[in-house]
């Protein structure tokens, strides 16, 4: 399958993990766009192409991630972006607004294959 055509964003508040999924979805011919919080996010949603899918980690230390996800899925042309929760499988159940959840740690494999199940085409 082709890589995705819209960028994708990844909101990791961990710098090394971030890097690596950045590196690894650029690898495999993706765009992304890292963001560390959700206010890092949203202005970068404020500039970019709307993404193809969100990669949402699950503990943010700054910022509301049920309030960003409410952002997301309130607003009109966002609503569509899939969601997928980056999870230290502290989430066992459907969480409003999400599409998937990917336990931490992952393989990279597992990512990518995420990312093509799941990113707008």
């Amino acid at each position: 399958m082709l890589p995705c055509p819209s960028p994708i964003l990844v909101v990791e508040q961990h710098p090394d993990v971030r890097t690596v999924i950045h590196a690894a979805l650029e690898h495999e011919g993706y765009t992304s766009v890292p963001a560390p919080s959700t206010s890092r996010a949203l202005r970068a949603l404020g500039w970019m192409d709307r993404p193809g899918l969100i990669l949402l980690d699950e503990l943010l230390e700054e910022g509301d991630r049920e309030g960003f996800i409410q952002f997301i899925r309130e607003s009109r042309s966002l609503r569509v972006v899939p969601i997928v929760l980056l999870s230290v499988g502290g989430v066992h159940h459907p969480v409003a607004g999400i599409q998937a959840i990917l336990r931490k740690p992952f393989h990279l494999d597992t990512l990518i294959d995420v990312v093509e199940a799941h990113c707008l085409h």
